[in-house]
C-alpha cells in the first residue's frame, strides 16, 4: 500500500467523538470541564481517582492524542489531560506564549483538580518541553517525570528560524501547513503504510487545530531554553521513552539524554515513530505505570 502522507487534507471542524476511542465505555468516559488559569480558561479531560497523572500533549495535537492512555492509566490514578492554550478546545488569549506560560497553565489546572498534591507528569514532544519547564518552576509539585519523544536541548539558530518561518506561514495558509510538514515523518513508516485509520486520525487532529495557536506554539518552542542542566539536577525519578523509528527525536539521542539524568531510565519502543503513545500504546502504558509505581486494578 503506498504511503498516505501525500493524501489530500480535508478541512474539518473540531469535533470530540469519544465513541471512536478504544479504552473506555460510555459509562467510563472522562469528564471534560474548563478550568480558570493564568492563561484563561483551559479545557481538560479528567478521568479516574487517586494520584494525579498529568498528560501533556505534543504539537500540533491536543489532549485527544492520549486516547489510548486515558482508560488504562485512569484505572490506577486520576488522569488529567489538558489542551494547551490555542490547542483543541482551549482558546488562545495571549499570542506571546512561552514554555513557562504553558507550564503555569498546566500547574493551575492540576491545582484546581488536585490541590496541593504531587503530580506524575508525562510529556510527549512539545509536552516534554512543558514538563521540563514545570520542573524548573515547581519541582516540589512533581513526583515523577516521563519524557517521551522529546529532547532537552534548545533549538539551534537554524531550527529556531524554521519554526518562526512556519509560524508566519501558518497565519497565512492555516493549520494544514503543520500537518503537511509533519505527517510524512511523525509516525513509523510501517504505520503510515499499514494503519490508515490511525494515520487519518492523526491527520484530522492536526488540521483541526487553530492556526493562531500553532503559530504561538512555534514561536514559544523557538525561544525555549536548554533543559540539560534542569534534567541533570532532577530530584525525581525520570523515565525516557523513545521509538526506534522516530525521525524527529531519534532514539540514540534520547538514550543519551537518559544517561545524563541521575537514575534516569530508558525504554525503547520497537515499531514506533514519534507518536509512541498512539502507535504502540500497550508497552508505553506498561512502562509508564511501572515507572510511577501504580498497578492497574
Amino acid at each position: 500500500m503506498p504511503s498516505r502522507s501525500g493524501d489530500a487534507l480535508p478541512r474539518l471542524s473540531e469535533v470530540i467523538d469519544w465513541n471512536h476511542t478504544s479504552n473506555f465505555t460510555s459509562e467510563a468516559r472522562p469528564t471534560m470541564p474548563y478550568f480558570e488559569t493564568s492563561t484563561g480558561k483551559v479545557f481538560a479531560a479528567v478521568q479516574g481517582e487517586g494520584a494525579p497523572i498529568l498528560l501533556l500533549h505534543g504539537f500540533p495535537l491536543s489532549h485527544r492524542m492520549w486516547r489510548e492512555q486515558l482508560g488504562p492509566l485512569s484505572a490506577s490514578g486520576k488522569v488529567i489531560a489538558p489542551d494547551f492554550p490555542g490547542f483543541g478546545q482551549t482558546m488562545l488569549v495571549d499570542d506571546g506564549m512561552s514554555m513557562d506560560a504553558y507550564a503555569a497553565s498546566a500547574l493551575s489546572v492540576c491545582e484546581a483538580i488536585a490541590p496541593g498534591q504531587s503530580i506524575h507528569v508525562v510529556g510527549l514532544s512539545m509536552g516534554g518541553y512543558v514538563a521540563m519547564a514545570m520542573l524548573r518552576m515547581a519541582p516540589g509539585r512533581i513526583q515523577s517525570l516521563t519524557l517521551t519523544n522529546t529532547k532537552q536541548e534548545a533549538d539551534t539558530e537554524e531550527a529556531a528560524q524554521k519554526r518562526l518561518a512556519m509560524a508566519e506561514k501558518l497565519l497565512v495558509d492555516g493549520s494544514r501547513v503543520a500537518a503537511e510538514a509533519m505527517l510524512p515523518n511523525v509516525m513509523a513508516k510501517s504505520v503510515n503504510e499499514d494503519r490508515p485509520a490511525l494515520f487519518d486520525f492523526v491527520r484530522d487532529l492536526m488540521i483541526s487545530q487553530s492556526a493562531r495557536g500553532l503559530a504561538a506554539a512555534q514561536r514559544a518552542m523557538a525561544a525555549r531554553p536548554d533543559s540539560t542542566g534542569t534534567l541533570a539536577g532532577c530530584p525525581v525519578p525520570v523515565l525516557v521513552i523513545a521509538g526506534d523509528d522516530d525521525r524527529i527525536t531519534p532514539a540514540p539521542a534520547m538514550e543519551q539524554m537518559a544517561a545524563g539524568i541521575p537514575g534516569g531510565k530508558f525504554v525503547l519502543i520497537h515499531g514506533a515513530g514519534h507518536l509512541t503513545v498512539l502507535e504502540k500504546p500497550a508497552p508505553v502504558n506498561e512502562a509508564i505505570l511501572a515507572h510511577i509505581g501504580l498497578n492497574s486494578k
